[in-house]
């Protein structure tokens, strides 16, 4: 296993934003530093055991020139130097792992992982490619613990399309109607600049292969159900004619989907880079990371998501920004004391009386002592002597979300006419304040709705 790129940077806690979670998707309530690990509280975020993955490689332990099996890791594959460590192109840190081909000797000369058989794997790595021609670069590969390249149950994604080999080892090449979406197996890829790419195989059950956030997914994939238990690195051209020049670097291996990313992009849908997180524990409220800022440099805004085994994520980014904190006379991640004001909410009064025929009774909820960042709190109601959807229309955990500067919302209950004349009560609490900011010192209200009057109107003067 490989340690932490040892980078100038740390994590910042600036603000939450999120809505409300749908079904049991995961949702970040607070992230600190606890030990020099990123330390994530929320929910949903389902099992992952064990927690740290089967490989993280970030090709830093290597030296300039050296072929990649001097490290334990990595063995040549078909040629018997196998992949180099370079120093002229990184994702992040100085070196990756490299093959340049100007020859068809040159082809095939990568290197190979393998990990215990298992059903579910999930390899994602960045790429970067020089060359022309019209020869089909070799990307990623997750084979068995014995076929590395080719044969059963090896998922490959290459320059532009998606394929794999049955358990029989014959290959297919899926067509529009297997892809859940119903599109074609091919791929846009941007292999000029770094591009991420992951395979995720399931044996017997689904194989889904990605480039950049574009997805290609097929279910009920059931001429594949061969065990995984290797990766084979993407430095493969085949047909060489040029000169090519291939690297890869932060390689991610593990037998779930689940993990952490950092990525810039306040929303999974509108998400464009990421950096994989590297999980040391998981639980489905309480999750610690090391921190891998990838890319990102001192100041850059960036999204904490966490995506759960079933591939579910928060569709809304927790905001962290990334800073440089001194510590005694080295560098290390942190999360540096706040010295923002997010405030604390409050209700603006203890209690509330209103008449029934008002229709709605309007609460003033304030924000106090600060209004710094993107903040957010729920608010519940609970019946005393009032009745919900007799006497009012209550709600339980409704998210109010206060944007950067805002002090003050206004929350409308609808109150419902009937013919009841004794005064009923209900409160309207508040809890799960996020983004930084506190609950302050009035975070349950009194409503008392008014009876009507029991007095009897005068008696009716009739003229004879």
């Amino acid at each position: 296993m490989q340690m932490l790129k040892s980078l100038p940077v740390a994590v910042y806690l600036l603000l939450l934003t999120f809505s409300a979670s749908v079904g049991a998707a995961p949702r970040i309530d607070n992230v600190s530093i606890e030990e020099g690990e990123l330390q994530i509280l929320g929910v949903f975020f389902g099992v992952k055991s064990p927690a740290a993955p089967i490989l993280w490689e970030t090709f830093e332990d290597g030296t300039d020139g050296a072929y990649l099996p001097t490290s334990a890791n990595w063995v040549a594959y078909n040629r018997s130097t196998g992949g180099e460590y370079d120093n002229a192109e990184a994702y992040s840190g100085v070196l990756s792992a490299h093959n340049a081909i100007s020859s068809s000797s040159d082809e095939f000369r990568t290197s190979y992982t393998t990990f215990p058989a298992t059903d579910k794997v999930y390899y994602t790595y960045y790429s970067k490619y020089s060359g022309s021609g019209g020869d089909v670069i070799k990307h990623g590969r997750v084979g068995s613990t014995s076929d590395y390249y080719s044969g059963a149950g090896v998922a490959m994604l290459s320059d532009g399309y998606v394929s794999w080999y049955t358990d029989g080892g014959s290959f297919y090449a899926p067509s529009v109607g297997d892809e859940d979406s119903g599109k074609s197996r091919y791929l846009s890829l941007d292999s000029s600049a770094w591009t991420r790419h992951s395979i995720f195989r399931d044996a017997g059950n689904s194989i889904e292969f990605s480039s950049g956030t574009t997805v290609r997914s097929y279910s009920n994939v059931s001429n594949i159900t061969k065990q995984s238990g290797s990766v084979l690195l993407g430095l493969m051209v085949a047909n060489a004619t040029s000169t090519h020049n291939i690297w890869v670097d932060d390689v991610y291996i593990d037998n779930t989907k689940a993990r952490v990313e950092l990525c810039e992009g306040a929303t999974w849908s509108t998400r464009i880079a990421c950096d994989i997180q590297i999980p040391t524990s998981w639980s489905d409220s309480t999750i610690k990371a090391t921190v891998n800022t990838g890319t990102f440099q001192t100041d850059d805004i960036a999204y904490l998501y966490v995506v759960d085994s079933d591939g579910t994520v928060n569709s809304s980014g927790y905001q962290v920004i990334i800073g440089e904190t001194q510590v005694a006379s080295s560098l290390s991640s942190g999360i540096s004391s706040s010295t923002y004001d997010y405030g604390s909410f409050s209700w603006q009064q203890p209690s509330y009386a209103v008449e029934r025929s008002s229709g709605y009774v309007y609460l003033t909820l304030a924000r106090l002592d600060g209004s710094d960042g993107d903040v957010s709190v729920q608010w519940s109601s609970n019946g005393e002597t009032a009745f919900h959807d007799i006497d009012y229309y209550g709600a339980d955990n409704v998210t109010v979300s206060f944007a950067d500067g805002e002090t003050s919302k206004q929350i409308a209950i609808q109150l419902i006419q009937n013919a009841a004349t004794d005064d009923r009560t209900f409160s309207v609490s508040l809890s799960n304040a996020a983004g930084g900011a506190a609950l302050g010192s009035i975070s349950s209200t009194s409503v008392t709705i008014l009876g009507t009057s029991t007095i009897s109107p005068p008696p009716t003067l009739r003229i004879q």
